[in-house]
């Protein structure tokens, strides 16, 4: 018998004791808060499996330390009337606290800074984006989105803000989007946002529209007449609302350097995006001169991405928004 579990003294360390040999930190800590419920026994033989798999030993070796976490959990078991009363009070309280925190995340208007943007070739800031690039343990390529989303992707798309008062079209640096975007990439899109805001630049994109879902397959670059240059085997990010482009009309495809600032491609990178113009050894399919393409680079379970809405909150809210409406379409709940 593992000494990790005779050691145990308190519902705590016997959370750290399991978790550190089965790693399974979500669902222990579950069974965990079930053991505190009066509705905990129920669980015992689960817990006789979990742990005879995890430890090699006997189910009856297990089952007598799980006899002594019954007595230590029945010294502050209640009764079910009690149990409901204060799970009630807890449910209130969270409740509460999730609102309050909501509240301290202010959502303001983007508005130009008063700075001078700088604009320089890529070379200037390689160096920094491959930074970035380096963080996250996944990358979405063009095969993951079509395995992920399938032929349901319109159903992930969505137009209006589910934050904000009123629920307005969704903007990014000042401009609605057209067509919409993905709803895992919206908080990645409000934290790049919140740091351009930050760095207090005079920019704002020139056109009038940000361009974002488009049903259409990958751009290899633009014709003399303007017409895109489309790959007929492979769908564009555009077509699962994972990327966003901005000033198309002044950043063709393989046509210099437009007037994309460096701050906002640093952002952008910081924020979680591939950049058009820049990619990495996961995503050789660009032509890296793609300077309006900012494209979703990880998912927003990934733990750089959980780190990064840690540092800007408003990524966080955004996501605790729409990551039950994520759950309601793929019928689960994304840890």
């Amino acid at each position: 018998m593992s000494p990790d579990v005779r050691k145990v003294e308190d519902i705590q360390e016997i959370k750290e004791a399991v978790t550190k040999k089965i790693g399974h930190i979500k669902g222990i800590e579950k069974i965990i808060t079930h053991f505190k419920k009066s509705e905990w026994i129920p669980l015992i033989g689960a817990m006789i499996a979990i742990l005879s798999e995890s430890f090699g030993t006997s189910k009856e070796s297990v089952k007598a330390d799980l006899q002594a976490l019954q007595e230590l959990v029945g010294q502050d078991k209640k009764s079910e009337g009690e149990s409901d009363e204060d799970e009630s009070a807890e449910d209130e309280v969270a409740k509460q606290e999730q609102e309050e925190e909501e509240s301290e995340v202010e959502i303001v208007p983007y508005k130009p800074g008063t700075k001078e943007p700088t604009i320089s070739p890529k070379s200037a800031f390689k160096g920094r984006v491959e930074q970035f690039y380096a963080q996250g343990d996944t990358f979405f390529t063009i095969n993951s989105m079509k395995e992920y989303f399938g032929n349901d992707y319109k159903k992930y798309i969505i137009e209006k803000d589910p934050v904000k008062d009123g629920n307005p079209t969704i903007s990014f640096l000042g401009r609605p989007i057209s067509g919409g975007v993905n709803l895992m990439m919206l908080p990645f899109l409000m934290v790049a946002e919140k740091i351009i805001d930050d760095m207090d630049i005079n920019y704002i994109p020139a056109q009038k529209e940000v361009r974002g879902f488009q049903d259409r397959l990958m751009c290899l670059g633009v014709q003399e007449d303007g017409q895109p240059i489309e790959d007929p085997n492979i769908p564009s990010p555009h077509k699962y609302g994972l990327a966003v482009d901005l000033d198309p009309d002044f950043n063709w495809p393989n046509h210099g350097r437009g007037d994309i600032p460096d701050e906002v491609m640093l952002a952008m990178a910081e924020a979680g995006f591939n950049l058009g113009v820049m990619g990495d050894e996961t995503a050789s399919y660009y032509l890296m001169n793609d300077f309006m393409h900012f494209q979703m680079r990880y998912l927003p379970t990934d733990p750089a991405a959980q780190a990064l809405f840690d540092k800007y909150p408003i990524g966080r809210r955004y996501w605790e928004k729409v990551k039950p409406m994520l759950g309601a379409i793929r019928q689960q709940t994304i840890a």
